[in-house]
């Protein structure tokens, strides 16, 4: 963009890097690789009927408008930790052996709303086990915390195990 914010756009059917093949611009260099536009507009915009580039507003795309260029240093380091950590918690609720969220078989009802307070519960049934851990890891819960590991009672000596049939 210019200081004022203005970008200049250019039609994707022109110049050497073109992506389309549009039939109101005439093709330069390889068409082979290029999208067809199959529906050509009747009244086509000024994009289509300037022969370089059009300027448009800073408002045109706001609402789509990212300010960090996607894949640079300055984009990793703002959304990569918080794209794993989401993608690590969608993960951690589709775990079949507890909240199991990514089959539908363990929400047998019908209906948007009933699926809605399911998901919730399943969400809310995770963050829980998540704070559970968090506190057993910490060693602030001495309930928690305390618990050892179940002791098995000792296994019983088989009698018949040296029994040999008199004859």
């Amino acid at each position: 963009p210019d200081s004022d914010g203005y970008v200049p756009m250019r039609c994707p059917s022109v110049g050497r890097s073109a992506t389309l093949s549009c039939p109101l611009r005439n093709p330069v260099g390889n068409v082979a690789g290029r999208t067809q536009v199959l529906v050509v507009p009747a009244h086509p915009e000024e994009i289509c009927t300037y022969k370089s580039s059009v300027s448009f507003p800073p408002t045109a795309g706001a609402k789509y408008r990212q300010d960090l260029h996607y894949g640079s240093p300055e984009w990793h380091a703002m959304y990569s930790t918080a794209r794993n950590t989401i993608e690590g918690f969608n993960g951690y609720v589709k775990d079949a052996n507890h909240e199991a969220l990514d089959q539908p078989g363990r929400r047998r009802v019908r209906g948007y709303a009933a699926q809605y307070l399911l998901t919730a519960m399943l969400i809310v049934s995770a963050n829980l086990r998540k704070i559970e851990t968090f506190i057993r890891e910490q060693g602030q819960d001495e309930g928690v915390a305390a618990k050892s590991p179940k002791k098995c009672r000792p296994r019983r000596r088989n009698r018949l195990a040296n029994y040999k049939p008199t004859a």
